[in-house]
Parts: structure tokens; sequence; C-alpha cells
């Protein structure tokens, strides 16, 4: 349900953390080659800003599990005061209720997904943007080596 998606979402986030992590340790293994200390000191940032998101996006995920999970004990209540009421099959207003409840839960469940389908998608938008930059920043300090040496 939706608490395995909050986890599964949490264990990219952390993934994709340590991938930035090792890659900041790659980057501070090379010594000072050309403009090193600019290339770790742009990448440190982007770390920042992508472990800003993730917790931004972590937030609103565990905001819209706390949300479904309120819908979830209001739907119990309706039941609940329908199984109280007894098995009055004449008053059909309880299970229209019950119905109604049913059709936000699926709709706000949709919506959900859906949210939750978007917070990954950017995160991943994260990751490729952060690994192209440490690659063209990589890059670009071994090419100023290579002329500094040669």
């Amino acid at each position: 349900g939706v608490l395995h998606t909050v986890s599964s979402l949490a264990d990219e986030c952390r993934d994709a953390l340590a991938r930035l992590a090792a890659g900041e340790a790659r980057i501070a293994s090379l010594g000072d080659v050309g403009d090193l200390a600019g290339v770790y000191a742009r990448a440190s940032e982007r770390l920042a800003e992508l472990r800003g998101a993730a917790a931004e996006d972590s937030e609103r995920v565990t905001a819209l599990a706390a949300e479904a999970a309120e819908v979830a004990d209001a739907v119990r209540a309706v039941k609940d005061e329908l199984d109280d009421r007894g098995s009055d099959m004449s008053n059909t207003r309880p299970l229209q209720r019950i119905r109604a409840a049913l059709a936000d839960i699926r709709r706000e469940s949709a919506q959900l997904r859906v949210r939750i389908g978007v917070a990954r998608v950017e995160m991943c938008r994260y990751e490729v943007a952060a690994a192209a930059e440490r690659r063209s920043d990589a890059r670009s300090g071994r090419s100023l080596a290579r002329r500094a040496g040669g």
C-alpha cells in the first residue's frame, strides 16, 4: 500500500544519495587537478540541492500517507456506524455514504499514486542531471590537466 510505496521511495532516495556520495568521493580522490576545487564545490552544492529536494519529497509523501490514513479511518467510522444501526435494509443512506467514501478513497488513492510517480520522476531527473554534471565537470577537469601537462 501507501506505506510500502513511501518505504520504496525512501530507499530510492537513500540509494541516490549514496551514489552521489560515491561520486563525490571519486572526485575528491582525483587530487588537485585543474579546477577540481570548483568541481567539488559545484557537486557539493548540487548534492545539498538534491538532499533538500529529497527531504521535501519525503515530507510530501508522508503528508499524503497521513491523509490517506485519515480517509481510511473515516471509511471505518462510516462502516462501524452502519454496523451499529443494524441490518435495516430499507434505509440505503448508510450504504450510499459508504459507496461515496469508497469512491473518495479510490480517487484519492489514484491521486496519491500520481503524486508519488511525479516525485519519483523528479528524483530521477535530479539524479540524471547530477550525474551528467559530474561527468561534464570530471571531463573538463581532466582536459585542463592534459593541457597543463602537455
